[in-house]
């Protein structure tokens, strides 16, 4: 691990995941994440059950670390929930943008197609469990759940996304540079509950898979 210190913030390089942190008094706090699927020249697959994986972390163990991390910490905590409030503001809402003399305006909009849809399952908790993870590790998982009527030549649509906490979720190694799939469960324990495999989520054909998972983050510059 190599430390790096900028004034009164520090560079911390784990060799495979970068992180930053705020230095206050004695106390090192993270401050804009981690971004722990770089995979550098040294880095290796783990292979966990019948699954080869990108490590999250040396030790394929990050999110617990920075949450340790941000337990023994009071001050993160805070200043993580204060950025992700303001992100939430007044909660989101639907609308169009237009043009008008120059300037960029929003038309919020009561989508009636859009909130019925909504509707049918609790999208701000989706929203708000997404918002929290992304402040805290610079990205999270999504699973997408399409309807059954393909099965049957029906037409498909995407009934509802769920969160997946990235303690339980990992990508699996990339195929020459693209990776196919994402595995979750217990990688603590791999053998008390199996590992389960899902396809990325293709948005050229989303409704090719029942179930397919997406994982979105924040670009590392030069990884």
């Amino acid at each position: 691990m190599r430390i790096s210190k900028l004034g009164n913030f520090a560079v911390i390089d784990t060799g495979v995941g970068v992180y930053t942190a705020s230095i206050n008094a004695a106390d090192r706090t993270p401050f804009s994440g981690v971004q722990p699927y770089f995979v550098g020249n040294g880095t290796t697959p783990l292979r966990i059950g019948d699954f080869q994986i990108v490590p999250y972390g040396d030790n394929n163990t990050l999110p617990d670390d920075l949450r340790k991390i941000l337990d023994d910490n009071h001050i993160s905590p805070e200043l993580l929930n204060k950025q992700t409030q303001l992100l939430w503001a007044q909660g989101p809402d639907t609308y169009r943008l237009k043009k008008e003399n120059g300037r960029r305006i929003k038309e919020w909009v009561d989508d009636k197609e859009i909130n019925t849809w909504l509707s049918d399952w609790d999208w701000q908790d989706y929203l708000m469990k997404a918002t929290v993870e992304t402040r805290h590790i610079n990205g999270h998982f999504t699973k997408f759940f399409r309807n059954r009527a393909p099965r049957i030549g029906g037409k498909g649509f995407i009934t509802h996304l769920k969160h997946k906490t990235c303690t339980n979720a990992r990508l699996e190694w990339p195929e020459n540079g693209e990776v196919k799939h994402i595995i979750t469960g217990n990688f603590s324990n791999p053998l008390k509950k199996k590992l389960k495999q899902y396809p990325v989520f293709d948005h050229r054909d989303p409704f090719s898979f029942p179930v397919s998972m997406h994982y979105s983050n924040l670009y590392t510059f030069g990884r």
